[in-house]
Parts: C-alpha cells; sequence; structure tokens
C-alpha cells in the first residue's frame, strides 16, 4: 500500500492509503482518506505524491535512479513513531515485532475456516 497526501498541500496532516488503481480510469486511483471523519474518493495519481510504501515479499527493487543494483525483497524490518493516547509520550523507532493488534480482525478482513472464505462485516 502507498501512503499519499494531496499535492498542493490544502489539506495539511491528512494522509490516505492508496486502495487500487482503476484500469477503467486511467490517471486514477482509488484513496481512503485517514482522518477524523474517514472517507474515499477516486483521486488523480498527479494531483497526489507519495508519502511511505510498503515494500512486500518478492517485490523487485531498485536503488536510487541512476545505479545498477537492484533485487527482491526477501525480508523487511518496520519501525514506526508511537503516540500514548492518555499521556501522549511519544516513542520513535519502535520494532513492529514489539507490537500487536487491539482487535485481531478488522471490519472488511478476510477469514478462513474449515474450507470456507468469509469476510468480517463488524466486531
Amino acid at each position: 500500500d502507498d501512503i499519499v497526501r494531496l499535492r498542493d498541500h490544502s489539506q495539511p496532516g491528512v494522509v490516505g492509503r492508496v486502495c487500487c488503481v482503476e484500469s477503467e480510469n486511467e490517471g486514477e486511483c482509488h484513496v481512503y482518506w485517514l482522518q477524523p471523519t474517514d472517507y474515499d474518493r477516486m483521486e488523480r495519481i498527479d494531483d497526489l505524491e507519495v508519502v511511505d510504501r510498503a515494500l512486500l515479499h518478492s517485490d523487485t527493487v531498485r536503488e536510487l535512479a541512476g545505479s545498477l543494483r537492484c533485487g527482491l525483497v526477501l525480508a523487511s524490518d518496520i519501525h514506526v513513531n508511537l503516540r500514548e493516547i492518555f499521556s501522549g509520550t511519544e516513542h520513535t523507532h519502535v520494532n513492529t515485532r514489539q507490537l500487536r493488534h487491539l482487535q485481531p480482525f478488522r471490519t472488511g478482513t478476510f477469514v478462513v475456516q474449515d474450507g470456507w472464505l468469509g469476510r468480517v462485516d463488524t466486531w
């Protein structure tokens, strides 16, 4: 998933997650905007800039432009900056392997049990 913001900075501090790039509407993508009143909409790709990008196993990557070094992602460590909800204390460079989800399933998560595929509607 790519994390993006509007290139014109009309909504400072607001970022969104790119869900998919539409093949029907070339040059547009579906963005879930992450803010107190979450919403989603189609955005022109040219109006967005990438803030962060997740690298997944087997993604083909290349160093900076002009470099000949390239390869496949075999493993990754993700570090995050956190702010505690109640105290406001900030922690930087926390390895996500030290964290766990408060809710193991989120709405929209696909689940499998005894050969049946389902999707979580509510939690």
